[in-house]
C-alpha cells in the first residue's frame, strides 16, 4: 500500500450513514457490517476518493494518534475491506 494508490468503494456495496456510524452491505450477503466511528472516517475518505496520505492526515488530526499509529490502522482496515471485496484499488 502505497501513498499514491487510491481506493474505490466496490460497485456491489451499499452503505448507509446513521449518526457518526456507517452500515456496509454488500450484494448478495445476507448480513451487514456496522462500522465505529474512526472506520466510517476512513470509509467516508475513501469514498471522497482520498489518498492514503490524506486519509492519515485526516485521521491524525482528528484522532490523538501518531502517524505511525494511524498508517497501521488504516493499512489494516483497508487490507481487510479489500480481502472481503467491499473495497477495490482504483
Amino acid at each position: 500500500m502505497t501513498k499514491t494508490i487510491k481506493y474505490i468503494i466496490s460497485p456491489k456495496v451499499f452503505t448507509k450513514k446513521i449518526n457518526n456510524k456507517t452500515l456496509i452491505l454488500k450484494e448478495g450477503e445476507d448480513f451487514y457490517r456496522e462500522l465505529n466511528e474512526a472506520a466510517s472516517l476512513i470509509w467516508e475518505s475513501i469514498r471522497k476518493k482520498k489518498n492514503i496520505t490524506s486519509i492519515v492526515d485526516l485521521f491524525m488530526k482528528t484522532y490523538t494518534t501518531d502517524e505511525n499509529t494511524a498508517k497501521k490502522d488504516i493499512k489494516y482496515f483497508i487490507e481487510n475491506y479489500v480481502k472481503l471485496g467491499l473495497l477495490i484499488k482504483g
